[in-house]
């Protein structure tokens, strides 16, 4: 690993407080320094010097959008629509749990007890009714198991799947 000295360290810092991304870092220290570091090295320096990197941002959903969007099953319902331990739910925005008459839900939970060879897995109910088995396993992959070979989710949840993949991530520490 590269070794930086105190002044390095220390302008490292201050990006990392002017909103620099992990990449940024990486640029900079090149540019600046003509230090080269891999991914894994400037999330370690980052760690070390104990700074806060800029987060990503999750684009919000159109308003229009978010109105035909249908809300998150309450956690009771949850329980009995799966078998097993009670997962933990995440929820979709507050503006979204009121009930839209006529219009299915989408509705996602990490299991409690992890499917083996996965770092994590769960369920969820997609907008169709097609109810799928989801888990990460340690590369990185992304597997989805549903009722019947060759389907697809609609267009719609997939945004939605993603940002609650990644709230699951984010609580668990892994993102």
């Amino acid at each position: 690993m590269v070794e930086l000295t105190v002044e390095q360290k220390q302008k490292v810092s201050e990006w990392a407080e002017a909103g620099a991304t992990l990449n940024d870092l990486q640029s900079r220290l090149k540019a600046e320094f003509g230090l080269t570091m891999t991914y894994m090295e400037a999330r370690l320096l980052a760690m070390e010097l104990e700074v806060r990197l800029k987060d990503k941002t999750v684009k919000a959903a159109p308003v229009a959008e978010a109105a035909a969007v249908a809300p998150v099953k309450a956690e009771e319902e949850m329980d009995e629509a799966f078998d097993g331990p009670g997962p933990e739910s995440f929820p979709l925005a507050e503006d979204e749990e009121e009930e839209v008459p006529g219009v299915a839900t989408f509705a996602m939970a990490k299991d409690e007890l992890v499917v083996p060879g996965a770092l994590v897995s769960g369920t969820v109910t997609f907008s169709d009714g097609m109810e799928a088995k989801w888990f990460l396993d340690q590369t990185g992959r992304l597997s989805l198991k549903a009722g019947h070979t060759g389907y697809q989710p609609p267009q719609v949840d997939v945004p939605k799947f993603q940002q609650e993949l990644e709230k699951i991530l984010v609580k668990m520490g892994m993102y």
